[in-house]
């Protein structure tokens, strides 16, 4: 037993339900608020962490108090992305052109280098990464599209989501007696 971790020991398959938490604050959020949207990465560290026993599986989201602050974090996480691609496309482009007009060959390993560069630059922006918000749609909410601190009822403004009831069972519908004919 290596860490307090047994890898002998099948995982539990049984995790634990969290908490509704703000990821901006940090503090649990009781009236309405914003849901971010469960998206890859945020899938990808939950299995980790569930992996490993240290999931606590809380339910994410923005509590309006601080959806200011989300949107300047989530805009500058996006300029961020953008600014290292085009930074690692750029390079990219400089190092395969150099090779050609210096050598005037085609390196494969060169441009595979310059590749994994690039990828290498997109992943160093995840480090601070800043999920999204559904809107109505479900869907990704514009981060830049607001200005003032009340939620607009648009299109473009996120949802505001009360907190959780217990879904009632939905009802079932009786089979009808009617059957097709075959062709």
């Amino acid at each position: 037993m290596a860490f307090g971790l047994d890898f002998n020991k099948p995982a539990e398959k049984e995790v634990p339900t969290g908490i509704d938490i703000c990821i901006i604050s940090g503090e649990r959020v009781t009236e309405k608020r914003y849901k971010v949207k469960d998206d890859a990465i945020i899938s990808s560290i939950r299995n980790v962490k569930n992996k490993f026993g240290l999931g606590t599986n809380n339910r994410l989201y923005v509590s309006p108090e601080n959806y200011e602050a989300y949107k300047k974090k989530r805009s500058k996480f996006e300029q961020k992305v953008v600014l290292l691609g085009a930074f690692g496309v750029i390079v990219s482009l400089f190092v395969i052109g150099a090779n050609l007009l210096m050598r005037g060959t085609f390196d494969l390993v060169q441009v595979l280098s310059s590749i994994a560069l690039t990828v290498f630059l997109v992943a160093l922006a995840f480090v601070d990464y800043v999920p999204a918000v559904e809107d109505l749609k479900g869907g990704k909410a514009q981060a830049g599209a607001q200005t003032s601190a009340e939620p607009a009822p648009s299109s473009a403004a996120p949802a505001m989501e009360a907190p959780e009831k217990k879904p009632a069972k939905p009802a079932r519908k009786a089979a009808k007696g009617k059957k097709r004919k075959r062709k």
